[in-house]
């Protein structure tokens, strides 16, 4: 009897979905799942998210960051120039996938 009832509720639910796609309007679980904002929460909590962030201790530039990069990147830029394992995927269109250097 549950399973009847749940199998006519998940059908109902989807034709209420289909319907709303038609009509332009997209029905959503709010759901950590949904990447959509649940907007009713975001305006509960508009205190602690609508004002700007000092970022305390944050302090960064953009030439000390040149300097970081190549200090991580370069040590192991043998192991990634080339990057014959990227190169073989594409060669046999394992998909895109990432790029060479993410790869």
């Amino acid at each position: 009897m549950m399973t009847r009832i749940r199998r006519g509720l998940k059908r109902l639910s989807f034709s209420l979905y289909s319907a709303g796609c038609r009509a332009g309007i997209y029905i959503l679980p709010a759901h950590y799942y949904v990447p959509i904002a649940n907007v009713r929460e975001l305006a509960k909590t508009r205190s602690q998210w609508a004002r700007k962030s000092l970022l305390p201790g944050i302090s960064v530039t953009l030439n000390e960051q040149v300097v970081v990069l190549r200090d991580v990147c370069l040590p192991f830029q043998s192991e990634y120039a080339g990057n014959p394992f990227y190169h073989d995927a594409v060669k046999h269109n394992f998909g895109p996938g990432f790029g060479a250097i993410e790869a």
